[in-house]
């Protein structure tokens, strides 16, 4: 529950550097597409609803969006659920994404940091 997962994080790691436990961070908190939606929205200037449908015309933004639900919300969701949550791409296409994505990442420097900012704010 989110009462349990805040008194493991005031008990075990208030005031420490997180750093090396963020994947293990981010598992623990359990986010809404609605708001990692809304948080990606708000970062590319444009409506939620708008990368939340097949293709938008808000290409990366969309990407994003995807990338991060497939981060904060495949452990309890299966890849099907997540696709119809998100517009209705197939859980190949978010495979797809997410690997295109990530080879992308690790040569775009500014678009990993954009994903490391948005995951922070969504972990808030």
């Amino acid at each position: 529950s989110d009462k349990f997962i805040e008194q493991i994080k005031s008990r075990f790691i208030k005031d420490k550097d997180l750093k090396p436990f963020l994947p293990q961070i981010r598992e623990m908190k359990r986010q809404s597409i609605d708001k990692i939606a809304g948080v990606v929205a708000k970062a590319y200037g444009v409506k939620a609803e708008e990368i939340m449908v097949m293709r938008s015309k808000h290409k990366e933004a969309r990407k994003v969006l995807i990338e991060l639900s497939y981060r904060f919300c495949l452990f309890n969701k299966s890849l099907k659920e997540l696709g119809q949550e998100i517009g209705g791409i197939s859980g190949s296409g978010i495979v797809r994404v997410h690997e295109r994505l990530k080879n992308k990442m690790d040569k775009d420097k500014q678009l990993r940091n954009k994903i490391l900012k948005l995951s922070k704010i969504i972990c808030q």
